[in-house]
């Protein structure tokens, strides 16, 4: 699976064009691969979990295995009321996969991974 983000307004095109489901503003799910016009990038859906506060997200995220080659960053899109902000989950999130081993790029990195509107249960 594949989420594609758009700018806000523009996701029932992007989801026609992709024949994929909105998942959030901005944001179509979808499974193949494909050459989306209206997406302004496209990344692998790795895995969605809920959680109950802060401590429970690292704990996820701590047990995903995450295999790519390359450096990476972070990236966070965050919705809700929470007693934290996507900058603090983007900078804990990127030191767990730096800890795995992997190299952080900020401005120019081969790989991004995506935290993805997270709300609390």
């Amino acid at each position: 699976m594949k989420i594609g983000t758009t700018l806000i307004g523009l996701e029932n095109i992007l989801k026609q064009e992709s024949n994929g489901k909105i998942i959030c503003p901005g944001r179509v799910l979808f499974s193949k691969d494909k050459n989306l016009k209206s997406a302004i990038i496209c990344y692998d859906y790795i895995k969605h979990f809920k959680f109950k506060d802060e401590k429970e997200i690292y704990d996820n995220i701590s047990k995903i295995k995450i295999k790519f080659k390359g450096s990476f960053r972070v990236d966070c899109s965050r919705e809700g009321k929470h007693n934290f902000g996507s900058q603090e989950i983007r900078e804990r999130v990127g030191e767990i996969i730096y800890n795995k081993g992997h190299k952080v790029d900020l401005n120019d990195p081969k790989n991004i991974l995506g935290c993805l509107r997270v709300s609390v249960k």
